[in-house]
């Protein structure tokens, strides 16, 4: 097996923030508060039709304990998925998607001690991590890379007096981080997702965001490469208020909000909430309960525009079920259609699944399972065809992997 030997990079500058603990790993950068040279990068989308790196974490040695290691596949312009025998180390986390610029240059992930861990992807497939263990003054939750590849929005679920925001973070060119800001306070916030063709405007979940109104949980927000973020709207997604949004999504038209909740406290059943954005507007639409299975963990929205697809995943619940979307259709826009037909087995502990949405791949799907890759894909006729799984390296507990990443 080969194991790719990389350079940690590392940034210093003035002190974390005064509500910050004490820095994991490297120190962050404070600069002009533009970004440095970030802006000038030229993200830009690479061609379309061609060979992608795809990342996954491996979260466990083979005796079960924690690990840093991750792994790195090819995935060739018909979509399959190959082992290269390629690992690096980062950071350990077990769950969650790693988001890439969209030049698919950098890569960035949560870890399971609050940090992101960071690595630049050269045009030769080649992996180099540039921060192990970012340390911004926050605890990251979830995060989504910008639009434009500038920034990284960091999402940390404190309480506002323990440093609960959202945070923006500049991308350099070299793929380092520096100049973290806290966009807003927040309590309990737990995703952010950009909506489809609007660069500034994202939706966000969360208990409270600013000075929001109690009961909200909801929000659309804009002007995120401003110094502070703007609340647009507001709304009560969960009236009982006892949600715990594993992961969010917006459809390709960045018409609805989907909002998985998978709360052990409630009474309430599993349950996806749904917000339909309208303009500037945000509206309450019904509820989607009770699932095919509990436990929801991923959500992967169908480019074609008409399909979603739902990942739930713990004993006895695991599986990839199927709902339509019709965006004209406001009193019921998702509708169950039914479990896909599996032709690799039945999925083992799914966990974290990512789309792509341009070119030859355009709606082909990876899920992390228990031990490998599974690779689906949407069809324009809002179904969905199981085409391959691919095991990861490893043996007994060494073998697991959770957070995934595919270059756009």
């Amino acid at each position: 097996m080969a194991v790719l030997s990389l350079e940690v990079g590392c940034t210093s500058g003035s002190p974390l923030p005064s509500y910050a603990g004490d820095p994991v790993g490297d120190e962050i950068n404070t600069g002009d508060g533009h970004g440095g040279d970030g802006g000038t990068c030229g993200r830009t989308f690479p061609t379309a039709d061609r060979a992608r790196v795809l990342v996954v974490a491996h979260p466990y040695d083979e005796l079960g304990d924690s690990r840093a290691d991750w792994e790195v596949f090819a995935v060739s312009t018909t979509g399959v998925v190959s082992n290269t025998g390629i690992l690096f180390t980062m950071g350990a986390i077990s769950d969650g998607n790693v988001d890439f610029t969209p030049d698919g240059k950098v890569g960035i992930a949560t870890q399971e001690d609050g940090t992101l861990g960071v690595f630049a992807v050269d045009d030769d497939g080649n992996v180099t991590v540039t921060h192990a263990n970012f340390s911004g003054g926050f605890w990251a939750e979830t995060l989504e890379v910008g639009p434009t590849g500038e920034f990284v929005y960091v999402v940390d679920t404190n309480w506002a007096n323990n440093g609960g925001g959202i945070y923006r973070v500049t991308i350099e060119c070299d793929g380092t981080l520096s100049d973290v800001l806290r966009l807003s306070e927040s309590q309990n916030a737990e995703q952010l997702r950009f909506i489809p063709g609007r660069d500034s405007d994202a939706i966000v979940a969360a208990k409270k965001l600013g000075a929001s109104t109690v009961g909200s949980d909801g929000f659309l927000v804009a002007n995120l490469e401003d110094t502070q973020l703007t609340v647009v709207d507001e709304v009560d997604v969960f009236a009982d208020d006892q949600q715990w949004v594993i992961t969010m999504a917006v459809t390709a038209d960045g018409k609805y909000a989907l909002l998985a909740d998978t709360s052990a406290w409630s009474a309430e059943d599993h349950r996806i909430g749904v917000i339909r954005i309208d303009g500037s507007s945000l509206v309450s639409s019904p509820t989607i309960s009770p699932l095919p299975y509990d436990f929801p963990i991923a959500i992967a929205i169908s480019p074609w525009n008409n399909a979603f697809l739902l990942v739930t995943s713990y004993t006895l619940e695991d599986g990839y079920t199927l709902f339509g979307y019709d965006a004209d259709n406001t009193t019921t826009p998702f509708v169950f259609v039914g479990e896909i037909d599996y032709n690799f087995g039945r999925p083992e502990l799914p966990d974290s699944a990512v789309v792509v949405d341009r070119g030859s791949l355009t709606g082909h799907i990876y899920v992390s399972e228990l031990s490998g890759v599974r690779h689906m894909r949407f069809l324009s006729n809002g179904t969905i065809e199981d085409l391959g799984y691919t095991e990861a390296t490893g043996t007994n507990m060494g073998s697991m992997i959770g957070s995934i990443g595919i270059q756009p």
